[in-house]
């Protein structure tokens, strides 16, 4: 059996951080248009007519993977949507974590000469990747998608990236 480049979260898992999810954000994509420097860099990006999702959810390592410490609650985690993959059969949604990011919560590190760094709580999260059953997933946008209509529009999540395949 060939192994996964993800976690795979079994549905009870899959349940909890859905649930533990505190907020969703979903923008739309923009290219780069130059320089910074330049006028239309300091302007900001073409739009690319793709959207994208992120999530904050409340984990643990060991719900998502990384260790068993089921005590540690890191809040607001940062989450990606990144695609849909085939594994074992099943279709899965991907998320990848943020584990540096604007605003993450940060601890000092000592370097052993006296000094110390500014080191993200959540480093050890970073590009770590999680699969979630598509069925469960779509649950769970069919969800945000009824109560905010007028955000989470049809044509939107159409030209979302991860969710190209999806049926609404």
């Amino acid at each position: 059996m060939e192994k996964s480049k993800f976690y795979v979260l079994q549905q009870a898992d899959a349940d909890k951080f859905l649930r533990g999810i505190t907020d969703v954000k979903m923008g739309e994509e923009e290219t780069s248009s130059g320089s910074p420097f330049s006028l239309m860099g300091r302007m900001g990006g073409v739009k690319t007519g793709k959207y994208y999702i992120v999530m904050d959810s409340d984990v643990t390592e060991k719900l998502v993977g990384i260790s068993d410490d089921d005590q540690t609650i890191f809040e607001g985690l940062k989450w990606e949507l990144l695609r849909e993959e085939e594994y074992n059969g099943k279709t899965y949604i991907i998320l990848t974590a943020w584990g540096n990011f604007p605003g993450a919560p940060m601890h000092f590190v000592e370097l052993g000469n006296g000094s110390t760094i500014p080191v993200s709580k959540f480093q050890q999260f970073e590009g770590h990747e999680i699969g979630i059953e598509k069925s469960l997933f779509a649950k769970f946008i069919k969800l945000n998608m009824s109560q905010y209509p007028d955000f989470y529009t049809v044509e939107k999540m159409k030209r979302t990236v991860g969710l190209e395949n999806f049926q609404f």
